[in-house]
């Protein structure tokens, strides 16, 4: 359940239900409507933290019929239940100390974004995939190709717009 949280979270709230509806509607040529949109972003992670805590609060010792399992037979269900959690938080601190410049807030959100490569391989859904951007899309866009995270990129064209935009920045 703690991946599911987590699956539900990243999918709505940091690669974004929005940009999510837009591949969606890139692959099948239809939109999702706005109800899939509310089921995604507030539902469904809702539903599945609600089901966590009430597991969680309703905790018993584990039986079968008249049999009361073991502590070390309960422990050796934990450990197989952890195993599937433990490399989430492992790769994620994998990855942020492999960059080695910023601090850790623009470390994470680097890794919170798209890479430059993303997206469709051939070339014409490329092109549709780059005309589905919006001006926050193609600012995320930009920053990965200088491998910023887009705060650190807005910050930065700012500061160069004192000096005048260069072609780079505003080029595909």
């Amino acid at each position: 359940m703690t991946l599911s949280i987590t699956e539900c979270l990243v999918m709505s709230w940091i690669y974004g239900v929005d940009r999510f509806m837009k591949d969606i509607e890139l692959m099948t040529g239809k939109k999702p409507s706005n109800y899939w949109k509310f089921m995604w972003q507030f539902f469904s992670p809702a539903l599945v933290l609600t089901t966590l805590i009430f597991n969680i609060y309703n905790m018993q010792r584990v039986s079968l019929e008249d049999y009361t399992f073991p502590e070390w037979a309960v422990m050796v269900g934990w450990v197989f239940g952890v195993m599937a959690i433990v490399p989430l938080p492992i790769c994620a601190a994998y990855a942020v100390s492999r960059i080695k410049t910023g601090s850790l807030r623009q470390r994470i959100l680097l890794l919170c974004q798209p890479a430059v490569n993303f997206g469709p391989v051939k070339e014409e859904d490329r092109e549709c995939y780059f005309q589905s951007f919006n001006e926050f899309d193609w600012i995320r866009y930009r920053a990965a190709k200088r491998g910023m995270d887009w705060r650190t990129y807005k910050e930065y064209k700012a500061n160069k717009s004192h000096s005048g935009v260069s072609s780079q920045d505003t080029a595909v």
